[in-house]
């Protein structure tokens, strides 16, 4: 009886392995459970311009930060007798109008204000669907001369169903206050708009592929066979300087360079192409972005007119993508000072995007752009320009 019942759980044990095999076969994994956690980043500039003036007690509040389709804030400063308070608020209305806003103050925001990382697309902003976990301040309060005074890190949670709630970002005071270089406060502020988690299906391809990510690893073997100027074959001249690289290189990422090396029988023959209307140093830049696809030292090293450098550069040798990287930066560093300099490069090299960019940036700004000598030299050079900057900010006043 003993050997009987071993024998029939001997039979159940392969049965159901059998079964197990079969199943596997019949039913393959072929995906994964991902869990993302999407979030939104809102960045922007507030600044508040003679606060002197500011009687104490005395409440502003920015433009609307629209989160969703339900959810709205605004930034409320409260000036203090001996500095000024900061505070998130919902968006409040009285008798269905909106808050009146102090003219004392100006909206500045910069260019890429609004982007959304993770599982969405940039251009989607969250839906009345998503359901906000918290909010995740992070703001620093300098002077014009942009020195710090204070920085803030606060989290909220989300209460788009209190209307009134109003949340302390942070103060700053100090019994010693004096007037602010020429009087003006900005804010610094970064927003993560944190989502739910979102959880899915990731389905896993059954055919085999050796097809991996490896576009960082192909910069870094590039960038080396650069730097070490093996088996060079052409070497580019400024003035007493020179630069070895690769015709094949050269000639795959810039159609001006192929049309030298395959045209102008001259450099062709011999191997070398002398260069008289670019910087050096943005040569340099130019020739290890077609390498490696960045910029090697980083745009935060560069000044503005290094930046106008490699931007004429990248134009002249027709590197689109290099060219639209750093009007980016120049879009990030322009200021009231320094804008109108920069719609001028823009528009003698037919930059359409950028210029649209500057042209907002100067309307909203223009009293101040006015009364720069960067505006007087436009006016005096480009006369032509700066009616079409005029017609532009009367058109939208």
């Amino acid at each position: 009886m003993h050997e009987e019942v071993e024998q029939s759980a001997s039979e159940c044990i392969s049965e159901l392995a059998e079964a197990t095999t079969k199943q596997k076969k019949e039913d393959p994994f072929d995906f994964l459970i991902v869990t993302q956690f999407p979030q939104k980043t809102y960045k922007f500039q507030w600044i508040i311009r003679q606060f002197s003036t500011l009687s104490e007690n005395k409440e502003l509040y920015s433009t609307d930060i629209q989160i969703s389709d339900i959810s709205c804030f605004q930034l409320k400063l409260v000036k203090y007798e001996n500095g000024f308070g900061l505070f998130h608020v919902n968006k409040v209305q009285s008798n269905g109008t909106n808050v009146v806003r102090s003219k004392s103050s100006s909206y500045v925001f910069g260019t890429s204000d609004f982007t959304i990382v993770k599982s969405r697309k940039p251009e989607e902003a969250p839906s009345a669907d998503d359901f906000i976990l918290n909010l995740v301040y992070q703001v620093s309060a300098v002077d014009s001369r942009r020195k710090e005074l204070m920085k803030w890190s606060v989290c909220f949670p989300d209460s788009t169903s209190y209307l009134s709630t109003s949340y302390e970002i942070g103060e700053y005071i100090n019994n010693t206050l004096k007037k602010f270089p020429d009087d003006s406060l900005i804010l610094n502020c970064n927003l993560n708009v944190n989502l739910t988690p979102v959880t899915e299906k990731i389905k896993i391809s059954s055919k085999p592929s050796l097809e991996c990510n490896s576009w960082n690893k192909l910069s870094m073997d590039l960038k080396a066979l650069y730097q070490d100027s093996l088996d060079t074959d052409v070497t580019l001249i400024v003035g007493t300087d020179k630069i070895r690289a690769h015709k094949l290189i050269l000639t795959a990422r810039s159609p001006i360079f192929k049309k030298i090396f395959h045209h102008d029988m001259k450099e062709a023959e011999q191997n070398s192409v002398i260069i008289t209307d670019v910087q050096f140093s943005a040569l340099q830049r130019l020739v290890e972005f077609l390498y490696a696809g960045i910029i090697l030292d980083g745009e935060k090293d560069m000044n503005l007119q290094e930046l106008f450098d490699l931007y004429y550069a990248a134009g002249k040798y027709e590197i689109i993508d290099l060219r639209v990287m750093v009007g980016n930066s120049l879009m990030s560093r322009t200021r009231v000072d320094n804008a109108s300099e920069t719609l001028v490069w823009a528009d003698r090299h037919n930059d359409t995007d950028l210029k649209s960019r500057l042209m907002n940036f100067i309307g909203i700004n223009f009293e101040d752009v006015y009364n720069t000598d960067a505006w007087d030299s436009c006016v005096r050079h480009h006369p032509r320009l700066a009616l079409e900057v005029i017609d532009f900010c009367l058109k939208k006043a």
